[in-house]
């Protein structure tokens, strides 16, 4: 188990002959169209989702499967934007699958989902491997780094995407979709294996960027080398008409993955002209993005009550902390401002409008204004689920509320530069106004204290300066 990457497979073999080095899960999307920046996990011992239960190692008869749940086991799967993977590998006497399980809830969003596998290639041990990828009518050497996209249509007539040598030893990739509408795809990255690639613990990278590994394709020579295959699979997900990848009706209920199948093979052969014919019979123009008719979306089933009496338990389970830093609750860095000081900052917001006024309007109507800062840039609308006034009670509104409008101390957050470690003070402005999209409405808004506090201050802070007038005069004489 890696802190950061998930279970690190080492040394696989087969008939005593290696066939890679290291496989691991460097960072996660979950990629939803509607949110800037989408969302990264990362798996591990220390990592945002971290592993739940021991690893299981099952006989499958033929072979054995090796599987790790990762999960926040506490949340799941009563919460709003949490999630539960499970980090799959089947070896097999011949061939070797890779698998990472989407289980959801995640957030009820149309989204893509993106496990970023990274797989260290040692075919009969390092050095000598060459990479060979079918080039729609044709088998083409990889001598240089490249991207490969798509993975799943255009196969070789024996239903091969990528073919890796060394010497004798032969072995085909390819992705095997398990999505029933036939719209999840796939990318390869092949990279030159050096210690800036990921190697050691993988950082992740920005949403939607495919960084990690994009950034180390850079004309390196792959061919004769140890090449390094990125597999990234794009899960779709779709609401109704089958339901897939979605948390709606049921957490357990539309499941996902997307297989990765390593086989040993023989020696690749170029199509014949019947097969070259058939294959330029069967290609079709692919249609733009816009032309992909979608499924059509069913109607939501009532929303899920969140469960709670405490406002700790309440905020998990409502999945606040997945998106916010709140004092010691949550993940800091993330796509919500921090509210560690909400309840002193909430009253300066709108004019107006008392903090808890403000802090109620923000989690029943979450688009009537937004914060003036997050994490990723300017706060953007529809990201905070809407439908909080109904999956909440008035009693666990009143909870939440009052726990927000104590918080009043700016969090402190751990950051790692180099090797060291430095604490970054994240202190928000009260003054800033936060953006207008709607008209206020504050008629069924919860009670709350008026901006008494800002006077506190403000005499605390006049006693301080005649006290320190005293002092200097009483030295003087």
């Amino acid at each position: 188990m890696t802190a950061n990457d998930g279970i690190n497979f080492q040394d696989a073999t087969y008939n005593g002959t290696e066939i890679f080095s290291s496989a691991k899960i460097g960072q996660i999307e979950a990629w939803y169209p509607s949110w800037p920046g989408g969302y990264r996990d990362e798996i591990g011992f220390s990592a945002s989702v971290p592993p739940f239960g021991g690893t299981e190692v099952t006989d499958l008869g033929n072979g054995f499967e090796v599987r790790q749940v990762f999960t926040e086991f506490t949340r799941w799967p009563n919460c709003i934007c949490c999630y539960r993977y499970e980090q799959v590998m089947h070896f097999y006497r011949r061939p070797v699958r890779a698998a990472l399980r989407f289980n959801g809830p995640g957030c009820d969003d149309l989204s893509i989902y993106r496990p970023f596998w990274r797989i260290d290639l040692t075919l009969d041990g390092p050095g000598g491997d060459e990479v060979w990828y079918w080039d729609e009518t044709q088998w083409v050497e990889a001598t240089e780094e490249l991207e490969i996209y798509p993975i799943v249509d255009d196969l070789s007539p024996d239903g091969d995407k990528l073919a890796t040598f060394d010497g004798d030893i032969h072995y085909r990739w390819w992705m095997e979709p398990t999505d029933p509408l036939g719209l999840d795809e796939g990318y390869f990255f092949l990279i030159a294996r050096n210690e800036n690639e990921g190697e050691g613990p993988i950082l992740t990278g920005p949403g939607d960027t495919f960084i990690p590994p994009r950034q180390w394709i850079d004309g390196d020579e792959l061919s004769g080398d140890d090449p390094v295959l990125w597999f990234v699979p794009l899960l779709k997900t779709k609401k109704g008409d089958p339901w897939w990848c979605m948390p709606d009706p049921d957490p357990d209920f539309s499941p996902c993955e997307a297989i990765l199948v390593a086989e040993p093979g023989d020696t690749l052969r170029q199509p014949t002209a019947e097969e070259l014919a058939e294959i330029q019979a069967a290609a079709t123009p692919t249609p733009e993005a816009s032309e992909v008719e979608e499924p059509t979306a069913a109607p939501s089933p009532t929303p899920r009550p969140i469960e709670g009496e405490d406002a700790e338990t309440i905020i998990l389970n409502a999945g606040c902390s997945v998106c916010h830093v709140i004092g010691d609750i949550g993940e800091a860095h993330k796509v919500g401002p921090d509210l560690s000081a909400i309840g002193f900052e909430a009253g300066g917001r709108v004019p107006g409008m008392t903090a808890a006024e403000y802090i109620y309007q923000s989690i029943t109507d979450p688009n009537a204004y937004l914060a003036p800062l997050c994490p990723n840039g300017d706060c953007q609308p529809n990201i905070i689920p809407k439908d909080y006034r109904n999956r909440l009670t008035a009693e666990q509104l009143d909870t939440v509320i009052a726990f927000l409008l104590e918080q009043t101390t700016p969090s402190v957050t751990p950051e790692t530069v180099g090797s060291n470690t430095v604490i970054e003070t994240v202190i928000a402005a009260k003054a800033a106004p936060a953006g207008k999209l709607a008209p206020q409405d504050t008629s069924s808004a919860a009670t709350g204290v008026s901006q008494t506090m800002v006077v506190q201050l403000l005499v605390i802070s006049l006693v301080l300066i005649f006290t320190l007038i005293l002092l200097v005069r009483l030295w003087r004489s």
